[in-house]
């Protein structure tokens, strides 16, 4: 098993799916009023991973399938923390 390299280029791919994507869905829910289990999904959902289709597609296109690849791995990876930190804000947002 070979752990793919992590690079800036990879750090910012990250970071926009993780980080930002979460903020963003934050927003579109408290910007369009919702509340309850809608909400709560909606946003939990912004903090998952990359799909591996992602890098199927690259794989299938040659276009850039290793980059793609470790996207998946690492996003996979850090996910537990974002998701947990999702889970725990829109509890205590009360989403």
């Amino acid at each position: 098993l070979k752990v793919p390299r992590f690079n800036g280029s990879l750090l910012f791919s990250l970071s926009l799916r993780l980080v930002v994507a979460p903020i963003l869905g934050f927003a579109v829910v408290w910007a369009l009023g919702l509340h309850g289990t809608v909400a709560q999904a909606l946003t939990i959902s912004t903090a998952f991973p990359t799909a591996v289709n992602s890098a199927l597609l690259a794989l299938e296109f040659d276009n850039e399938p290793e980059f793609a690849a470790a996207a998946v791995f690492y996003s996979t990876l850090f996910s537990v923390v974002s998701v947990s930190f999702v889970i725990w804000a829109t509890r205590v947002a009360q989403l």
